[in-house]
């Protein structure tokens, strides 16, 4: 006899029977019949029997033509994408719209999930390539599916999860990440104010939300007045009601997104003719243009090229935010953490993705870093080197004992100073120059109170 089909029926053990004095194994049997769960409990015997006697059971049901059927991929599918949200997992959003978007089309979707093979999901990649998606979706849409049957396996509905005997797509070269700089962000304003998108650009350089969940912001899910500006992220876009993390999150309104919040709604808006779209002003949308406008092609592409950043994608401008949030460019740089719980993401996603160190600001931190040889202040930075010289190594020189302020080094350093400044300290071995002759007057007070000692002559 053939082992029954996986989700066929199952084997459950319950607490033993008191017979006599003697305990005796009880087994549940559970299957399906007719469409309809039906179980029997048998005493006696041991496991290995009662999966025997549920197979029978199983093969004479498939002999009537009364079989088990596995459920459908969409009906078991729905299912797992309801537990998800239910224990509360991050990014159901997002796979819940994906779910609705590409995979319910698949042509095995109305299938028991137990007959779906290879060949099936190989036509599928191949439908979402032809409709024109990208490599990253196609395969978040299969690993999407693969959790669906490894779900199915581990609840013994079916035998193995065919997604791993597909060969996934593979993905192409990590496109850099690309930012605008702090005159790019300027000169969205002072050379095209004209330009509406100029101003959903800004927002978006202030705000840091996604493209999705701008498009998608409603009227009254802003607050631009009162002492805290801020607006509240229900939906990744106009189509769905929920974030891609499936959690709502209240943003803050920096100066730069406030600002083109403003002008957007009072010189842009009012004025705004989309095709469709008899009146604009009853739109809930703030941004209520079309998202073909985002496109590389569109208005925002043409926005792009004559800033002279034709590779700027939308999402960039989310990674512009964050960037220049990092770095301090608006005037206060923000701990990582709270640039993550703006974006909506987790630390190291934030850290990962968007905390990039500009040229700039990699500069301005080099200019505010000070050395001073008697580490008391006033020390020389890279901003004002031009006055002091930096000191290069010039020779090796032997191990020079430590007392008063200096340190023992063994690169001897010069500095070429200009003679009104110049100033030397000669000790034993000692060739650092310096300007300062607070080390000579250390040196006469320890005299005049005793407690100077002559270094020992250095070991040859």
């Amino acid at each position: 006899m053939s082992r029954r089909p996986a989700g066929s029926g199952s084997v459950r053990e319950l607490p033993p029977l008191e017979v006599d004095g003697q305990p005796v194994r009880r087994f549940q049997l559970r299957w399906k019949e007719a469409g309809k769960d039906q179980s029997k409990v048998i005493r006696g015997g041991s496991e290995e029997e009662a999966e025997r006697r549920l197979d029978n059971i199983v093969a004479l049901l498939d002999e009537a033509g009364m079989s088990y059927s596995s459920p459908t991929v969409r009906a078991y599918g729905d299912r797992f994408l309801i537990r998800l949200r239910k224990v509360g997992f991050k990014s159901i959003g997002i796979k819940q719209s994906r779910w609705d978007a590409h995979i319910t089309g698949a042509p095995f979707i109305d299938i028991p999930i137990g007959e779906v093979g290879p060949s099936d999901l190989k036509q599928f990649m191949e439908a979402l390539e032809d409709k024109g998606l990208g490599v990253q979706m196609i395969r978040h849409c299969i690993f999407d599916l693969s959790a669906i049957f490894r779900d199915a396996v581990e609840r013994e509905v079916i035998d193995s999860n065919p997604v791993g005997k597909v060969r996934k797509p593979s993905l192409p070269e990590t496109r850099c990440k690309v930012v605008l700089s702090f005159d790019e962000i300027v000169a969205l304003e002072r050379d095209h104010g004209d330009d509406p998108l100029a101003w959903w650009a800004l927002f978006m350089c202030g705000a840091g939300t996604r493209p999705g969940e701008s498009l998608g912001l409603r009227l009254d899910e802003i607050e631009m007045h009162g002492s805290a500006p801020h607006m509240n992220i229900v939906r990744s876009n106009r189509k769905t009601t929920y974030t891609k993390t499936g959690r709502r999150r209240r943003v803050e309104l920096t100066a730069l997104a406030l600002h083109a919040l403003e002008v957007w709604l009072e010189r842009f808006r009012p004025y705004l003719r989309v095709k469709r779209m008899k009146d604009v002003q009853k739109s809930p949308w703030v941004f209520p243009f079309p998202e073909g406008w985002l496109r590389e092609r569109g208005p925002y592409g043409e926005l792009m090229a004559a800033l002279g950043r034709p590779d700027m994608h939308p999402h960039d401008l989310r990674g512009t935010c964050a960037t220049h949030l990092l770095s301090g460019s608006y005037g206060h740089a923000w701990d990582i953490a709270h640039v993550a719980a703006h974006l909506g993401d987790s630390v190291e996603t934030t850290r990962r993705s968007y905390a990039h160190v500009t040229a700039t600001a990699q500069r301005d931190a080099a200019d505010r870093t000070e050395w001073n040889p008697d580490g008391i202040g006033g020390g020389v930075s890279a901003a004002n080197s031009s006055r002091i010289p930096v000191a290069r190594p010039v020779r090796f020189e032997r191990t020079t004992p430590s007392f008063v302020g200096l340190c023992s080094i063994q690169l001897s350093y010069g500095r070429f100073l200009p003679k009104q400044v110049r100033g030397s300290y000669r000790g034993v071995g000692a060739s650092v120059k310096t300007p300062d002759h607070r080390v000579e007057e250390r040196l006469e007070d320890k005299k005049k109170t005793g407690g100077y000692r002559p270094p020992a002559p250095p070991v040859m």
